[in-house]
């Protein structure tokens, strides 16, 4: 699990190899964002304790897993007899292991959800004088 994958996400896992994530950060998001996203976004230290964690951890392994055999089928789709079945199989298992895994996502947003409680309280351990404001690590300051 690490600490804002995305701007908009205090906490989840990483469903796709971090580094992908790092490089499409370098690519594709403003030059003014990048330090900041890639300074905050690390691997959470501590370990968590909420029984949620190990249902969540397993869906989101079951996402990677998916999207890793998708991406094994897509390269084979063109070149072996059926591949283009197998890829389609795989694909439809990666949108149902991602929708799967959604649902922890979204529910890893809500403050009332037991795990989001335990991980605000480890970030602010692990997160000292991040500008994380429950919505955004870009939070926006409206002078009075």
């Amino acid at each position: 699990m690490y600490w804002h994958i995305h701007h908009d996400v205090l906490a989840e896992f990483a469903v796709e190899p971090i580094e992908e994530r790092i490089a499409f950060i370098k690519a594709k998001k403003p030059e003014a964002e990048i330090e900041t996203r890639l300074r905050l976004m690390r691997p959470i230290q501590h370990k968590l304790s909420s029984p949620d964690f190990k249902e969540i951890s397993e869906a989101a392994r079951a996402c990677r897993d998916a999207r890793a055999a998708t991406k094994e089928a897509r390269q084979k789709r063109h070149t072996t007899q059926g591949g283009f079945d197998l890829y389609r199989e795989a694909y439809e298992l990666a949108n149902l292991a991602s929708s799967h895994y959604q649902g922890y996502k979204n529910a890893l947003r809500h403050p009332e959800y037991p795990l989001y409680k335990e991980l605000e309280a480890l970030h602010k351990l692990e997160c000292p004088n991040c500008p994380w404001d429950e919505d955004t690590i870009f939070p926006t300051k409206v002078s009075p």
